[in-house]
């Protein structure tokens, strides 16, 4: 690769003193992109990697800036690529005791909750023959210093990676690693004709089971998206106006808008539209329907296609506050859960994985395990429940502003919705 590209300099003696870190051109964009190709695309084929990565930049959250791509070259050589990565901007609240202006240079509002500029790095790579010299570190070290810790570029109050090499090397850089409990159903088909497309008329309809139906429309989706990142944001207040002083904890929760949701759709759509020829993601999620006040009618599931890893991912789940009692809160969360399994199914799926559940999302999953681990769908499917924590992939690490400490950072609604 070295003398094709020209290189200067032979690889094995390049150190960090004979590279540039800069914001990579188109080009040098897709040079980054064929590179780490060879290890990311399969079982895609490196011009369709090619094609999704160009798509999700000009998704909403990544066009026109929102997402930028950094790289490592030799000292002129800016067609062979080092290492790189991503920065995507994202928003967040954050929650503490103290009022005033935060890094971001937005008001605290609410007696100390305040929306902040936030970031999620994603795709570090470094060229296999550059491995060994510090080259990844060196590009995150620049990271940290020139882009998201500069008001001028980005001014970050806090940013995410997701970790797929254990908890051990981001969390020296800085980032740290984060607990990270998961629950995934097992979809088992074996001793029968398997998953695939079996939905009643009524189900392609748009009825699952009695009050619950599939969310199609992407307007709709939005809408729920902004009555989310406003719950939430009330939650926050709440929290601090009933306590009055956090006790030095600060609560953060990247928001879960319809920019971040619509780029996992992307993701999804492309992956079905290149792996899964002559289908079309149909159902984005489902929603309860009730149309009594506190019996769940304004609860949600949105979800992912990850074909490539043969799941289905929640991106998102939220059980109507209205609900008070835990018994019929476990209900709404099962009606989604169960919604969530027969997309699965229909899809073929082998897992159905929800990151970090609540005590409710976690009861009702156990609920459905013991009542239909034999039989799900007339006992055309088994299905087994593992409550896990995560340790061999996208693990959530955290950094603030200036590596402050996160010591006493409480970390809300980390579900796979904030993941890049």
């Amino acid at each position: 690769m070295a003398s094709s590209q020209g290189s200067p300099l032979p690889l094995s003696r390049l150190t960090t003193d004979d590279v540039i870190f800069t914001l990579a051109t188109p080009h040098q964009r897709v040079l980054s992109w064929h590179l780490n190709g060879a290890s990311w695309a399969p079982p895609m084929s490196i011009e369709e990697y090619l094609g999704r990565e160009q798509a999700l930049s000009e998704t909403l959250l990544s066009r026109e800036g929102g997402t930028r791509y950094y790289v490592l070259h030799p000292k002129g050589n800016p067609d062979l690529i080092v290492s790189g990565c991503e920065v995507t901007a994202k928003r967040a609240l954050v929650a503490d005791s103290n009022t005033g202006q935060g890094a971001s240079g937005l008001e605290g509002a609410g007696g100390g909750v305040k929306e902040v500029n936030a970031y999620g790095i994603a795709s570090v790579f470094t060229n296999p023959l550059c491995r060994g010299k510090g080259m990844a570190a060196y590009l995150l070290e620049k990271v940290k210093k020139e882009v998201v810790d500069d008001g001028e570029q980005m001014g970050c109050e806090l940013g995410v990676l997701y970790s797929d090499i254990g908890r051990g090397y981001y969390t020296k850089l800085g980032w740290k690693d984060w607990r990270s409990p998961h629950l995934v159903f097992e979809l088992d088909y074996s001793g029968h004709a398997g998953g695939g497309r079996d939905g009643t008329e009524e189900e392609e309809a748009g009825h699952i089971m009695d009050g619950v139906e599939y969310l199609d429309e992407e307007k709709e989706i939005e809408r729920l998206c902004e009555v989310d990142v406003a719950n939430l944001r009330r939650r926050f207040e709440e929290k601090l106006s009933k306590s009055g002083d956090l006790k030095g904890k600060k609560y953060v929760a990247f928001l879960p808008d319809w920019k971040q949701i619509s780029w996992h759709f992307a993701r999804d759509e492309y992956g079905a539209k290149v792996m899964k020829t002559g289908r079309e993601i149909k159902h984005r999620g489902a929603r309860s329907v009730s149309p009594t006040p506190g019996t769940g009618g304004n609860s949600w599931v949105l979800w992912d296609h990850d074909l490539r890893e043969n799941k289905l991912k929640i991106l998102r789940i939220v059980v109507d506050e209205d609900v008070k009692g835990e018994q019929e809160r476990e209900v709404v969360a099962r009606g989604l859960l169960l919604a969530a399994l027969r997309e699965g199914k229909d899809w073929g799926l082998k897992k159905v994985m929800v990151w970090t559940p609540s005590e409710t999302v976690s009861r009702a999953a156990v609920g459905i395990w013991r009542e239909m681990s034999e039989r799900f769908d007339g006992g055309n499917m088994k299905v087994r429940l593992v409550l896990e924590e995560r340790e061999d992939g996208s693990i959530p690490s955290l950094r603030w502003r200036g590596g402050e400490s996160i010591e006493n950072v409480v970390w809300e609604e980390n579900e796979y919705y904030a993941w890049c």
